[in-house]
């Protein structure tokens, strides 16, 4: 059996170090598989152009199965070629920050607690403006039960601008990480909350006997 010998080219792409690509017998290879062992150890994805110049002249090379044996070449890839790049490599700082996104998923999901536990109370407050005997302690239920209704919105919204403001902040590298996030504060649903709780205590004392 006769041994073939390898032709191997070193390819550069955009200042690193280099990759070698290697194959058997140039007679039987085609341009195509050249071009598809040269994407694939460059870890692009399929279909972006590329184009090669040598290094010492700067002249175009043409990949093909006639390359010439120990050739190095510097390899430019199409501004579509680098947006699929860009994408894998968001989806790698994504797999990096795992636990990151998990825990942005959890806090997400205790504004959602904290929406659904100010409903029930929005409808328990509903529910005894009908049971009340007072007519300004009436009034003051509705009030309290229309006010925690408004604080569910403001939770659920609050929360979910959060979630998806530290989600694309996950996305970006540390050089394009803003001061502070850029995301929405929790001032104003605090306050609301308290004052409501407020309301809420006050109403209780006022009639203990109407809501015991």
């Amino acid at each position: 059996m006769a041994v073939l010998d390898p032709t191997t080219v070193k390819l550069r792409l955009h200042g690193t170090n280099g990759v070698d690509v290697r194959w058997f017998g140039a007679e039987w290879v085609t341009d195509a598989a050249i071009r598809s062992l040269v994407t694939k150890a460059l870890g692009l994805l399929v279909g972006p152009d590329i184009v090669c110049r040598h290094p010492c002249d700067g002249s175009f090379v043409a990949l093909g199965a006639a390359l010439p044996d120990g050739l190095l070449l510097n390899v430019h890839v199409s501004a579509a070629g680098r947006r699929s790049t860009g994408v894998f490599r968001k989806q790698l700082i994504k797999f990096e920050n795992i636990q990151a996104h998990l825990a942005n998923e959890r806090t997400w999901l205790a504004w959602v607690r904290t929406s659904l536990s100010a409903l029930s109370v929005a409808f328990s407050l509903l529910t005894l403006v009908g049971d009340s005997r007072e007519s300004w302690l009436a009034v003051v239920l509705f009030l309290l039960g229309s006010g925690f209704i408004v604080s569910v919105f403001t939770a659920f919204l609050t929360g979910w601008l959060r979630y998806a403001r530290i989600r694309d902040v996950l996305m970006l590298t540390k050089r394009e990480v803003p001061a502070h996030f850029h995301r929405i504060g929790v001032r104003h649903q605090a306050r609301l909350m308290g004052l409501l709780f407020i309301f809420l205590t006050a109403t209780y004392l006022c009639a203990p006997s109407e809501l015991s």
